[in-house]
């Protein structure tokens, strides 16, 4: 072993070259100086992660519809028609945002979009897909077809306006 005043002197060596970001190899080798490398590396990463992240936030809105989507057809899996009429309409509404809500928690579960900004995101998603679903319904009948029933875009289409938010047109 050495002295105590040469360990001290090793150390304080070792501080300086880990601070000047150079290490050496027990052999006394000089590696390259690899901190340049992690500068680039955490720029690419940088800017790919800021690119995403406005990209996310869409995300998030999209998945918030498609929740109703879904909610909507497990509901129609379960009880059939949507029923008419302002009452049974407006029931089915809370239902859709309700089993909508849930399945979006689901999502905040899978997904890495457990953000405020991403939670109200998949909100705006969730109310806008309550509010227009039927729109869609009305401009691609033959998919919605396809998906649930005839019968069932037939009561959509004639107990909805087409260009209409579906809350405003409750009433009648």
């Amino acid at each position: 072993m050495g002295s105590r005043r040469d360990m001290d002197h090793r150390f304080a060596e070792r501080i300086k070259r880990i601070e000047g970001g150079t290490q050496w190899e027990p052999d006394g080798v000089l590696l390259p100086d690899r901190s340049v490398d992690r500068k680039k590396r955490s720029k690419k990463g940088e800017v790919a992660s800021n690119a995403a992240y406005p990209l996310s936030i869409v995300l998030a809105f999209v998945l918030g519809m498609l929740t109703v989507l879904i909610a909507r057809y497990v509901r129609f899996q379960m009880f059939g028609m949507p029923g008419g009429g302002g009452d049974v309409l407006a029931d089915h509404l809370f239902m859709d945002a309700a089993m909508s809500s849930c399945i979006g928690f689901l999502i905040r579960m899978v997904t890495n979009m457990k953000s405020p900004i991403h939670m109200s995101a998949k909100g705006f998603g969730i109310t806008a897909g309550v509010l227009t679903m039927h729109m869609a319904v009305h401009r691609m009948p033959d998919l919605f077809e396809r998906l649930f029933s005839p019968d069932w875009v037939y009561q959509v289409i004639a107990t909805t306006e087409p260009n209409g938010f579906l809350f405003f047109t409750l009433g009648g």
